[in-house]
């Protein structure tokens, strides 16, 4: 899983790289949290991407699929981190906030037991 791959898994039948599509996927959610058509889209794809369902759905993803290609474990990485950054007018203690933050974290520690 650390070889990095091409677009095209098997040519003759036509299997395109699961990474490549959930790279386009992770690009189309930054963009809507970085340039979105307005603030009331911005806050509900971020309450969908801190939803632990929907996280937990992304790290089972990036458990199947290789994360060096495309770069796909770090972009998702950047939508994360986008995502979870709390708003200026959420209190600090929120409790709702942490579950998420204990999933990335726990991604980040299984990405980091295969380099070691």
């Amino acid at each position: 899983q650390w070889r990095i791959r091409g677009p095209w898994m098997d040519k003759v039948k036509g299997m395109f790289n699961p990474s490549y599509i959930f790279a386009a996927f992770v690009r189309i959610i930054y963009s809507l949290m970085i340039l979105p058509a307005s603030e009331y889209n911005r806050s509900n794809i971020r309450k969908y991407m801190q939803s632990p369902t929907i996280l937990q759905r992304i790290m089972t993803v990036l458990h199947i699929i290789s994360h060096l290609d495309c770069n796909a474990g770090a972009k998702c990485l950047r939508v994360l981190s986008v995502a979870m950054t709390p708003d200026p007018d959420q209190p600090l203690g929120d409790a709702g906030h942490l579950q998420p933050l204990d999933v990335c974290s726990n991604y980040l520690e299984q990405l980091s037991r295969r380099v070691v």
